[in-house]
């Protein structure tokens, strides 16, 4: 049953575009990749440890919960995870909006590492502002910044920092999504395979037959917009119903007064999908107010304490695993390759995986999040 129900969602999404490649490469480009990959898989068998040319489509995560996130990012012997000389350097990192439980997950979480592996850190908020965050990365780069790491608020948008790091041949990396425009490699995760998984999960979990909420995060990124159409189209592959749809922005005051209209209007809700976990517990404490709480299964994004809390304490049923931890030290590693010369794929992509009760606590502790 689970591999049907999983055939027909990844069939939905079929009809949904990949992830574009950062460079926006040309047909001979592509069968020039092709033929340099074939010749670059027999120089591995022999053990040949040679720089190599990205030769992976960097849309192409299918095989992510098998290839983990060291596939395609080579520098000599230099390999991401497996990096242990870092030297020392100084880095930028432009924020798209740390006033979500991720976003300052994610700024802490990476000045952090820098500060462990003795890095010099560039930070700002962007605040949902793209032209703000276009005049961050110019004033990082005329600050002496050697790599740009970028969590983009609006993919479709960021021409103007592509041009500057390029003028400027200086990498830049994205984290968590891709940008339409250059980049030079994006740590994080194909959100149309993301999507059909979640898709899959929660039908899997909670039955074809389920009525499903889904709180958008903000409408101007593309990640979210290709997440949201992938778990559509799976949900509904399936058979479920999916009766609101709408977006709080990543808001959790809004995401409650939201969660209350629905309430009074007399939704009937089995499951709720958040885009992250503010809206997932602003909406949790609606239904807890009106005594639903038990009646919704709250899943969302995240792997953070906030969300990780949730799950530890019954408010939230799970939880996909974006971890900050795994993105910053795999940003810091691609940035080690590219300025030794190296090349990495397009896209760096970390397993999907749902976290729920069985496991919360241990993988709190293994990440600090319990005293």
């Amino acid at each position: 049953m689970r591999k049907k129900i999983l055939s027909i969602i990844l069939a939905a999404t079929m009809v949904i575009s990949l992830v574009a490649c950062g460079a926006g490469d040309t047909d001979a480009e592509k069968e020039k990749a092709s033929s340099q990959q074939e010749q670059n898989e027999d120089k591995e068998e022999q053990g040949n440890t040679e720089d190599s040319d990205n030769t992976e489509d960097p849309g192409n995560t299918e095989d992510s919960e098998t290839k983990g996130n060291n596939e395609g990012a080579t520098a000599g012997n230099l390999e991401i995870g497996k990096i242990t000389d870092y030297g020392k350097h100084k880095i930028g990192f432009s924020n798209d909006d740390a006033a979500t439980g991720f976003g300052a997950a994610l700024t802490e979480t990476i000045e952090n590492y820098c500060d462990e592996i003795g890095w010099e850190l560039v930070t700002a908020d962007a605040g949902c502002d793209t032209a703000l965050q276009a005049t961050q990365v110019e004033n990082m780069i005329t600050a002496g910044c050697e790599v740009i790491l970028m969590k983009p608020y609006d993919e479709s948008s960021a021409g103007p920092i592509s041009k500057a790091c390029q003028e400027a041949g200086i990498p830049l990396i994205c984290l968590t999504s891709p940008i339409s425009t250059h980049y030079d490699v994006c740590v994080g995760a194909d959100m149309n395979v993301t999507g059909a998984y979640i898709a899959n999960y929660l039908v899997e979990e909670f039955g074809s037959d389920i009525k499903v909420a889904y709180m958008r995060g903000t409408l101007a990124s593309e990640m979210f917009t290709t997440l949201h159409e992938a778990m559509i189209a799976g949900l509904e592959a399936a058979g479920a119903e999916v009766v609101k749809i709408d977006c709080p922005e990543g808001r959790k005051d809004t995401a409650m007064t939201m969660m209350e209209n629905w309430i009074t209007d007399g939704v009937e809700i089995d499951v709720l999908w958040s885009d992250n976990s503010d809206m997932a517990l602003g909406a949790w404490e609606a239904l807890n107010a009106a005594g639903l709480a038990d009646d919704v299964k709250i899943c969302c994004n995240g792997g953070e304490k906030d969300d990780l809390t949730g799950v530890l304490n019954g408010q939230i049923y799970s939880s996909w695993d974006g971890n900050t931890r795994t993105i910053a030290q795999t940003a810091m590693d691609a940035s080690v390759i590219l300025l030794s010369g190296g090349n990495i794929s397009g896209m760096v992509a970390s397993p999907d995986h749902m976290i729920d009760a069985s496991e919360v606590e241990e993988i709190m502790k293994q990440r600090g999040m319990l005293d």
